[in-house]
């Protein structure tokens, strides 16, 4: 697992790890590390299977970072469809995909909309 910083927004490239590995670190560090920021779980490089499954693992702390922090939470796959999704989920296939829709939260939270 590699974790860059741009701007407000941390990116997690899981790498060699696994998805459930990656989760368990995101949540042991999560309030040291990756609550005060939005957070781009980059899933394109993985060697691991990509499944609506494993996903929907992440969806629980997506929907807390997203109600308690008020930050967003993207994942990035090319790997499913995207239509399989519902709206407390984001799923897109690139991260500049994931940027464009974390500058959108954003302005939006700046607007109080």
């Amino acid at each position: 697992m590699k974790v860059t910083e741009k701007g407000h927004t941390k990116v997690i490239q899981i790498g060699t790890d696994t998805i459930a590995g990656v989760l368990q670190k995101i949540t042991a560090q999560y309030q040291a590390l990756f609550m005060d920021y939005n957070l781009v779980i980059d899933l394109s490089g993985s060697q691991e299977e990509v499944t609506e499954d494993k996903l929907e693992a992440i969806e629980e702390l997506a929907i807390e970072h997203m109600e308690e922090a008020n930050k967003s939470f993207v994942i990035v796959t090319e790997a499913v469809n995207f239509n399989d999704f519902d709206g407390d989920l984001i799923v897109v296939p690139t991260k500049q995909e994931a940027f464009d829709l974390i500058e959108m939260d954003e302005i939006q939270r700046d607007l109080e909309l």
